[in-house]
């Protein structure tokens, strides 16, 4: 058999390539997992205060009764539209529907107990951005001010478009409503002012991230092969 005098050569050529492509794709690797690092930073929470305030101020909220309660029907639909402000992303329309339940405090006098509503937020400064959520909102009697109720609502953040797209998180707010004198009609009409907070997540990492991510670790595992293998 005849010796090849450059076949060591010629190995040592094909491991020094191995070692060069290594290198490469361990550079490459490392960028991507940099450039998904960047994509999850990306992820942020929006930590925000609101407030409906009372008229002559043209921010405000109402609630209008779609039924009048009655001692065989305690829960009725409403519907309940505001205009605020959300700090940071500036005037607001609140727009929820859903049912309030009543409790029947003597006959035919009923006074609200709870609201379940489903809840859209759209911004004045920011058109298609819409913030989506469920509201319960929970009633007690004002006991220094007679006719006004207090009201406290916590709402669930349930995702939205724009930059809240499958965004997370919550709301608090305390205020007050004001009811009609008289019994309850249908069409009537609650005034409602409150002031809150409330903490957005969006989610991370986001799908291009998450691609980058596996193909850099992809090219690492590959690298670390071809480094073996040389």
């Amino acid at each position: 058999m005849k010796h090849n005098p450059k076949l060591p050569t010629s190995l040592a050529e094909a491991a020094k390539n191995r070692l060069q492509w290594a290198t490469v794709i361990t550079l490459f690797g490392f960028a991507l997992l940099f450039m998904s690092s960047i994509g999850t930073a990306q992820a942020a929470m929006y930590t925000f205060t609101f407030s409906f305030e009372p008229p002559p101020s043209t921010l405000g909220a109402t609630v209008t009764l779609g039924e009048a309660p009655t001692s065989t029907m305690l829960t009725v639909p409403e519907t309940l539209l505001g205009h605020g402000l959300f700090s940071g992303l500036g005037p607001g329309t609140l727009m929820e529907s859903g049912n309030v339940t009543f409790l029947e405090v003597g006959p035919g006098v009923f006074f609200p107990a709870f609201i379940n509503n489903n809840v859209t937020v759209t911004f004045d400064a920011i058109p298609g951005l819409e913030l989506f959520a469920t509201n319960h909102i929970t009633f007690t009697p004002d006991m220094t001010t007679p006719g006004e109720i207090d009201l406290t609502t916590l709402a669930t953040v349930s995702g939205g478009t724009g930059i809240f797209t499958g965004a997370t998180g919550s709301t608090l707010a305390t205020g007050i409503a004001v009811p009609p004198s008289g019994p309850l009609m249908a069409g009537d009409m609650v005034t409602a002012t409150f002031a809150g907070s409330g903490t957005i997540s969006t989610p991370a990492p986001e799908p291009v991230t998450a691609w980058l991510l596996a193909i850099g670790l992809g090219g690492l595992a590959g690298a670390a092969k071809i480094r073996k293998r040389a």
